[in-house]
């Protein structure tokens, strides 16, 4: 039994019949629109020491080239539904040049957005990368030998170490296209522990806007700067609360705007998508349009605020 088999006989024995015992949570973080026919997303479960199950969608995009022009889009949306609430023409004028976007609107406005990434830890980030390496690979008919070899060390399986040690007797170049034992087969379950974390998330934000901040970047004050939610354990709340411990370092920090970013789902244009914005910095004018917005209740175009 390969580890598709394995994993597909776990989940169907074990994970299925558990949560159907068990009443599920939802995390604060989570669409209220429904995911059924989405695209891109994808679903985790937590189960707590009291056996307790939280289940969150995640967006589920891996190349981070791609990642980063949907949440500039989304960012945009945002942008429109919040503050200009009206109809506006933006453009691109550059990419990674140093910031990630320049960008100039209808109304002549520049600014630059950068996108950064936060996780709860190290270890359980690279277990989180490589189950999306998987599953990028596992859409592919060839990949290359080295692909292959990677994918294996990560997720060991006796069989296809048989198939890699061929190859390599063979002498078989690494950046050679073999055939994928992996095409066409089903999504897996991850099944992992989480590690304790050792950082609060006021800590580890506080580490990732402080790198940012020491690039030696230009127009720091014409920034915005958007921090992408890829933690699994913490809440809506703890966001919240790491705001409010953060207050006086973040009205320090050079950015002109610093927001947390959490993507459900989303089309590879941005379109038929679910979000949520968190604001860490922003002006007081601002700070008065979102609490109008707030209590106008306004949901659409999949766009929420939190």
């Amino acid at each position: 039994m390969n580890l598709l088999q394995r994993l597909k006989y776990w989940c169907n024995s074990v994970i299925f019949s558990l949560f159907k015992k068990e009443k599920i949570k939802k995390s604060s973080f989570y669409p209220v629109s429904s995911i059924d026919g989405k695209k891109n997303y994808k679903r985790y479960y937590r189960i707590d020491e009291n056996g307790s199950i939280l289940e969150r969608i995640f967006l589920n995009i891996s190349d981070m080239n791609i990642r980063e022009e949907i949440i500039f889009m989304h960012f945009m949306k945002n942008e429109q539904k919040i503050f200009i609430k009206k109809k506006f023409g933006f453009s691109v004028i550059s990419r990674d040049q140093p910031w990630d976007f320049k960008i100039e609107t209808s109304k002549n406005n520049k600014f630059n957005l950068e996108i950064t990434s936060i996780a709860d830890n190290e270890v359980l980030f690279r277990n989180v990368k490589s189950e999306e390496r998987f599953n990028d690979l596992i859409k592919e008919k060839n990949v290359p030998l080295r692909e292959l070899m990677k994918i294996n060390s990560y997720f060991p399986d006796e069989e296809i170490s048989k198939q890699i040690e061929e190859y390599i007797e063979k002498k078989t170049p690494k950046k050679h296209l073999v055939d994928n034992p992996y095409f066409g087969t089903e999504f897996p379950l991850f099944i992992s522990n989480i590690p304790e974390n050792e950082s609060s998330l006021s800590m580890i934000l506080k580490d990732t806007i402080d790198k940012k901040n020491k690039k030696n970047h230009h127009d720091k004050d014409d920034t915005i700067l958007v921090i992408d939610n890829r933690t699994l354990v913490f809440e809506r709340e703890d966001f919240h609360k790491a705001s409010r411990e953060l207050k006086d370092y973040l009205e320090l920090c050079p950015f002109k705007e610093i927001w947390f970013y959490t993507g459900y789902f989303s089309n590879l244009d941005g379109s038929d998508s679910e979000f949520s914005f968190i604001p860490a910095k922003i002006s007081l004018k601002r700070k008065k349009l979102l609490a109008k917005f707030i209590e106008s209740q306004s949901i659409g175009d999949g766009m929420i605020y939190l």
